[in-house]
Parts: C-alpha cells; sequence; structure tokens
C-alpha cells in the first residue's frame, strides 16, 4: 500500500509569513481603533459629567448669593454703594476697563468650594448712578433704579440697557412694587471651576427690605 504525504511547496511556505503580518496589522488596526472610540467616549462622557457638576455648583452659588442678601436685608443691611463708589461712578466720563468698573459696583465677594468645585460668587449692586453719555459695553450690568410714587402707591423701574447694546429701554411694572419697603437690585455672578475647565452664570434680582 503506497503512503502519499503532502509537502508544501516552496512558493507555499514564502506566503504564509506575509499573510501572517497582514492578520497582525488588520487585527493591530482594529484594536487601536477601538481603543481611539473607547477613549474619545471616556472624555465625552467624563466632560458631560463635570460640565453639569459646574452648571450645578454655579448655581448653588447664585442660591447662596440671594441667601445672603435676605440675610442682610433681615438685619437691617440691605448692601448697597457707599457714597464714595456712587460719587466716583457718578464722575466717569468713560468706561475704558470693563473689571475696573465691576469693581466699583461690587457689594460683595466670596470664595466657596461646592462638590469640590471651586466657586467665587459676586453680587454688583445695580442702582448706580452714570452718565447718560457712557455707551454700555459688554459685560457691564443693567443700570436698573427702583423709582417710587407715593401719590399712585405704585413703583416704575427703569431699566437702561444692557450687555451688548448701546440703546436705552425702559419699562413700568404695573403694581408689582408698591411703596411698603425698599427694593434693591442686584446682578450676582457666580463662576464655578473645576479643573481646566469653568462656568458662569448670572442672575438679576430685585429685592425688598
Amino acid at each position: 500500500m503506497n503512503k502519499m504525504q503532502a509537502f508544501a511547496s516552496p512558493k507555499q511556505k514564502g506566503m504564509a509569513l506575509p499573510l501572517t503580518l497582514v492578520v497582525l496589522l488588520v487585527a493591530g488596526a482594529i484594536v487601536a481603533v477601538s481603543m481611539y472610540i473607547i477613549e474619545n467616549m471616556m472624555m465625552t462622557t467624563k466632560m458631560k459629567t463635570d460640565g453639569e457638576i459646574l452648571i450645578n455648583a454655579a448655581i448653588s452659588g447664585l442660591e447662596k448669593g440671594k441667601q445672603w442678601i435676605l440675610e442682610e436685608i433681615d438685619d437691617d443691611r440691605a448692601p448697597r454703594l457707599t457714597s464714595d463708589d456712587i460719587e466716583n461712578i457718578r464722575d466717569l466720563t468713560s468706561v475704558d476697563d470693563i473689571e475696573d468698573f465691576l469693581a466699583m459696583l461690587k457689594v460683595h465677594e466670596e470664595q466657596s468650594t461646592i462638590e469640590n468645585v471651586n466657586v467665587t460668587l459676586k453680587i454688583f449692586d445695580l442702582d448706580y448712578p452714570l452718565s447718560g453719555d457712557i455707551d454700555f459695553l459688554p459685560g457691564m450690568p443693567p443700570l436698573i433704579s427702583l423709582a417710587f410714587s407715593v401719590q399712585m402707591g405704585q413703583s416704575s423701574l427703569v431699566q437702561r440697557q444692557s450687555y451688548d447694546e448701546t440703546n436705552r429701554g425702559g419699562g413700568s411694572p404695573g403694581t408689582a412694587f408698591t411703596i411698603n419697603g425698599e427694593y434693591r437690585a442686584y446682578l450676582i455672578r457666580s463662576h464655578a471651576v473645576l479643573r481646566d475647565i469653568s462656568k458662569t452664570v448670572e442672575q438679576a434680582v430685585v429685592m425688598k427690605k
């Protein structure tokens, strides 16, 4: 009985190595692409989570600001600009540096940590005197003055615009305010920082003493 044995030809043996290298190369590429996709998904999820933590901390800072104002009002210390601040603002002929101008309006600042996030809280008085010849620049808080009419038993609220417009606007809230008590207008700005990411939220409020 003849036994047949199969032997690979030299040409077939030579093809095995390149084929193996091709398979390894394709498999390595698939692994690299998979790792890249997974890493991007992890980074996106982390950024989304950090963003939610930041916005929550910043909003908590706003609430802390409201609470601080209420406590000051309850203690008969409605936060307001000093007479020197008012005179300095009234004497302005132009606003060249927003940060310097904000420093003049600031009535309170505090640092805190909320959920491992550093939060800077600043509160600005919006009832400030400013020359009508000065244009509003981006970042300037709106000027809000509360004027009360004893005869009508009502008030009018005049708001001078705004963050990025130079036109002036006004409005009347009808009977929303009365002469019973003292109203103050503020801008609360909360800046949250987590690692290299930051988030700022702000809110204008009118509170009664």
